[in-house]
């Protein structure tokens, strides 16, 4: 970045970004459009506004707030590449 200062997020976007990271760790999947209906953004809008909140040239502090998070999230769940290849071996082999 070129020195230049990040938004502070505001509450709606706080709350897209833990729904986010939350959604793409979870077995249970949501479209952008939903996490911003459930994040409490207007219905009319939602789909606008899940894309503006993961492009980074439009909400740079939205998605490095995204990137954040992610990144703390593998880091306490000790999220690799090479358990994830592991996990995935391991059912294989039970189907």
């Amino acid at each position: 970045m070129t020195g230049k200062k990040l938004k502070v997020l505001t509450e709606l976007e706080k709350r897209f970004c833990e729904l986010y990271v939350e959604n793409m760790f979870s077995n249970e999947t949501m479209t952008n459009k939903d996490i911003a209906i459930a994040a409490g953004y207007a219905k009319d809008s939602a789909h606008q506004r899940a894309y503006e909140n993961t492009t980074y040239k439009l909400k740079p502090h939205v998605y490095m707030h995204i990137e954040q998070l992610i990144e703390d999230f593998r880091i306490r769940n000790e999220v690799t590449k090479e358990k994830h290849m592991a996990r995935l071996n391991e059912i294989h082999q039970m189907a």
